[in-house]
C-alpha cells in the first residue's frame, strides 16, 4: 500500500471538524475550535482575524500530531451558491457564453465577484433536447478568506470543495444511492435541517431551514419533540413540492434521512405524510464507521478526506492546486499485492496468453494469404482501365490493405492480464475474467469484465478498495488506451464463510 494520506476537514460555524482514515485500522476524528465566521466579522478585522483562526489550526495539528500529504476541505452550504436552470441544446463551444447570460438571472452578484464552476446534462422532453445547467459558485473573498487561514496554517491544500459534494461522496461509498436514482438527502440536526436533490449523484436543488417551538406555548418534552419533528417533514413537503414546480420532469422517489442517531419515528411519519415509501435512515457513525461520530457534518469531513477515491460525476474543486494540475494526468500510485488474492487470475493468464498467441498466429497467417490474394485478384482488373477508374480502385486497396496491416500481431489480451495483478489492493481477488467482441466495423473490438471480491476488516475500507481498483484501470496506460469506459456496474455486500465481504463487477469497453 502506498503511504500517502489525505485529510477531509470540515468548515464549521463554531469549530471544524477532521477526519484522518488511519490505513485498514480505523478513523480518528477530532473537533478543531477555530470560530471563525466572515459573515460576523467587519472586513477591516478579516486579516487580524484569519491570522488567529490560522495559528489555532497549526497549532492544534502539531500538538495533535496531525499530518498528511494533503489537506482536503469542504465548506458549509451557507458559503455556496447553487443554481440551476435549462438552456437550449447547443455546441460545447457555446455553452460558456450561454451560461454567463443566464446565470446573471438567478444571482444577485456579478460574475466578476464570484469563483464559479458549471455542469452540463443533456437531456430530452418530448423529441427536444435541452442542457441542463448545475451552477456552483463562491464569492472570491470568501473564497479567499478561507485560502488565507489555510496558508497560515501551512497546508497543502489539495481541494475545496461544497459539503454537499463530499456528503454525496460519502453515500456513493456505502451504496446509499444510485447512479440513476432522484432522490431526497435530508439532514436532521437539533434545531434545523438540510434538503439536498440529487440525480445521477449530482445535487440540483439545496435549501437549509429553521425547526422551531412556537414562542409562549408550554410543553412537556414529548410535545416539544412531536412539534419539531411535525415541522420538520413539512419543512420536507415545502421542498419537494417547491422543486417538483421548478423542474415536473424530475420527482424525489426516495428519501435518504441522516441524523446523529436513527430516528424511526421520524421515518414513519414521512412514510405516511409525504407518500414516499423508499425511505433510508442513516446514521453519522454508520457511514463513517466511528462510533463517536456524533456530528452529521463529520459525514462531508470524511466525503473530503477520500476526495479522488470516487468518480462522481460533479467534481468542483476551488483550491490553486485545481488550477495548476488541470489538463495533467494524476500520478499513478504504486500499490503492493496479495499473491494468494492475484494467484487465480494468473493462472488464468499464463494459459490464456499461450492460446491466444497460437491463436494470433494462426490468423495472422491467414491474414497475409487475404492480402496476397487481394493485391492479385485486383492487380488484374487494371487492364483496360481509365486513369480515373485505376486511381479509385488504387486508393481503395490502399484502405483495405491499411486496415489489414493494422491487425494486431502481439495478443492485447495478454498485456491486459498482466497488467492486472499489480493493480489488485490488498484483499482483492478476482472470480471472472471474461473476454467478449463487440462488432465496430473491419475489427472487432474486445469488451472485458473483471468480476470478484474484496475483503477488509473495516466494512467500509471495501468500497475503497473496490473504487480504487476502477481507478488504477481508469490510470493504467494500457486499459485507459484501449478502452473509452471502464466503468463500475455494481458493488453487493455478500457472506463468504463467515464474513461480509464486497462482490464487485468491472466492465471495459
Amino acid at each position: 500500500m502506498s503511504n500517502y494520506k489525505q485529510i477531509g476537514l470540515y468548515w464549521g460555524e463554531r469549530s471544524i471538524l477532521c477526519v484522518e482514515i488511519l490505513g485498514h485500522d480505523n478513523t480518528r476524528i477530532l473537533s478543531i475550535p477555530v470560530e471563525f465566521n466572515p459573515d460576523k466579522i467587519l472586513p477591516p478585522q478579516l486579516p487580524a482575524a484569519a491570522n488567529k483562526a490560522g495559528e489555532v489550526l497549526k497549532n492544534f495539528l502539531a500538538n495533535n500530531r496531525i499530518q498528511a500529504d494533503d489537506f482536503n476541505i469542504a465548506l458549509p452550504s451557507k458559503d455556496i451558491i447553487f443554481r440551476t436552470f435549462v438552456i437550449p441544446w447547443m455546441p460545447a463551444n457555446e455553452i460558456k457564453g450561454a451560461v454567463d447570460f443566464e446565470a446573471g438571472k438567478y444571482i444577485p452578484f456579478s460574475l466578476e465577484e464570484l469563483r464559479y464552476s458549471y455542469h452540463v446534462v443533456q437531456q430530452t422532453e418530448e423529441s427536444v433536447k435541452r442542457l441542463r445547467i448545475i451552477f456552483v459558485a463562491i464569492r472570491n473573498d470568501t473564497l479567499e478568506t478561507y485560502k488565507n487561514i489555510l496558508g497560515n496554517a501551512a497546508l497543502n491544500v489539495k481541494s475545496i470543495e461544497p459539503a454537499q459534494v463530499a456528503l454525496i461522496r460519502t453515500l456513493t461509498m456505502n451504496n446509499a444511492i444510485g447512479e440513476s436514482e432522484v432522490g431526497a438527502i435530508v439532514e436532521q440536526q437539533n434545531t434545523s435541517g438540510k434538503i439536498t436533490i440529487v440525480h445521477n449523484r449530482v445535487p440540483l436543488f439545496v435549501r437549509e431551514f429553521q425547526v422551531r417551538l412556537p414562542s409562549g406555548t408550554p410543553m412537556n418534552p414529548a410535545q416539544a419533540e412531536a412539534n419539531k419533528q411535525n415541522q420538520f417533514v413539512n419543512e420536507i413537503r415545502i421542498s419537494l413540492d417547491y422543486f417538483a414546480r421548478q423542474d415536473s420532469a424530475l420527482a424525489a422517489n426516495k428519501i435518504i434521512l441522516i441524523s446523529d442517531t436513527l430516528n424511526h419515528s421520524l421515518v414513519d411519519q414521512i412514510r405516511a405524510d409525504l407518500n414516499v415509501q423508499d425511505v433510508l435512515a442513516l446514521s453519522s457513525k454508520q457511514l463513517i464507521g466511528n462510533k463517536d461520530a456524533i456530528n452529521i457534518n463529520y459525514i462531508a469531513a470524511f466525503g473530503a478526506a477520500v476526495f479522488g477515491e470516487v468518480d462522481l460525476d460533479l467534481n468542483i474543486n476551488f483550491s490553486d492546486a485545481a488550477k495548476r494540475s488541470r489538463g495533467r494526468k494524476r500520478k499513478k500510485t504504486t500499490m503492493s499485492f496479495n499473491l494468494k488474492a492475484v494467484l487465480p487470475a494468473l493462472l488464468i493468464s499464463i494459459g490464456l496468453v499461450g492460446g491466444i498467441v497460437y491463436y494470433t498466429q494462426s490468423e495472422l497467417s491467414k491474414t497475409r494469404a487475404q492480402i496476397a490474394q487481394l493485391k492479385t485478384e485486383l492487380g488484374d482488373k487494371y487492364v483496360d482501365m481509365d486513369t480515373e477508374t485505376i486511381e479509385m480502385q488504387n486508393a481503395k486497396v490502399i484502405r483495405k490493405q491499411k486496415n489489414y496491416e493494422e491487425v494486431r500481431i502481439e495478443s492485447a489480451i495478454a498485456r491486459f492480464m498482466q497488467e492486472i495483478p499489480p493493480l489488485l489492493p490488498d484483499g482483492a481477488w478476482l472470480d471472472e475474467f471474461r473476454v467478449s467482441y463487440k462488432e465496430t466495423g473491419f475489427i472487432d473490438k474486445p469488451v472485458i469484465s473483471i468480476n470478484g471480491y474484496v475483503y477488509d476488516e473495516v466494512k467500509n475500507e471495501q468500497f475503497r478498495l473496490v473504487y480504487r481498483l476502477q481507478k488504477g484501470l481508469q490510470e493504467s496506460p494500457v486499459f485507459s488506451e484501449a478502452f473509452e469506459n471502464i466503468d463500475l456496474l455494481t458493488t453487493e455486500t455478500q457472506q463468504m464463510e463467515g464474513f461480509d465481504v464486497t462482490y464487485f463487477k468491472l466492465r471495459c469497453e
